[in-house]
């Protein structure tokens, strides 16, 4: 293991004790991005042109999100190659089922951020707050999907079952799903 490796945990902690001894938060440094609409392939992709490639040369580089149905939406960045002046293979993340966006962070360096299928009610809501020019096209459909579920585990007319046993709710977990149930009709809304 390299020495720099070992020293990217400590460095982490340092730059996060940094930022609560400077009373920074994840707030504040949401707030100062920049949301990228409209970079969506290789031909429309935003593109930096002084990029480090290796230890001394310098090239471009381009970021798009990629969006496949029933996949959702992925990073995707690619340098250009300056001795032969052809663009190296694209190097993709991996999917976010509900979509993703792309921004520039607090140093103007690019960034994304990506919802799944398992994301929470509050980190929705939370990604919503932070990146509100996003577009997640199944969103709100997804949202309404959920805020039903919801409903429905409150209502009683779902339930989860143990071993072919109906488990029955306590009061405050109706409690939860019925606030679970407002927050995603919320998030439906707002989408």
């Amino acid at each position: 293991m390299s020495k720099i490796a070992m020293q990217q945990p400590a460095l982490r902690h340092l730059v996060s004790e940094g930022r609560r001894l400077l009373g920074i938060t994840s707030e504040d440094l949401a707030g100062s991005s920049e949301v990228l609409n409209g970079h969506d392939s290789e031909a429309t992709a935003y593109v930096v042109d002084d990029y480090p490639y290796g230890f001394t040369a310098r090239t471009k580089i381009r970021y798009w999100l990629e969006y496949k149905n029933k996949k959702g939406a992925r990073f995707v960045s690619q340098t250009l190659n300056p001795k032969t002046q052809r663009w190296n293979a694209p190097k993709a993340s991996t999917y976010a089922w509900l979509g993703g966006v792309m921004f520039l962070d607090m140093n103007k360096h690019v960034q994304w951020d990506g919802l799944s299928e398992y994301s929470s009610a509050e980190q929705v809501t939370d990604f919503l707050r932070k990146y509100p020019g996003a577009k997640i096209p199944t969103l709100k459909v997804w949202a309404k999907a959920k805020a039903q579920f919801a409903a429905d585990l409150a209502s009683g007319k779902k339930f989860f079952t143990i071993n072919g046993v109906k488990k029955e709710q306590t009061p405050e977990e109706i409690k939860r799903n019925e606030a679970d149930a407002q927050l995603w009709a919320d998030i439906a809304e707002k989408a």
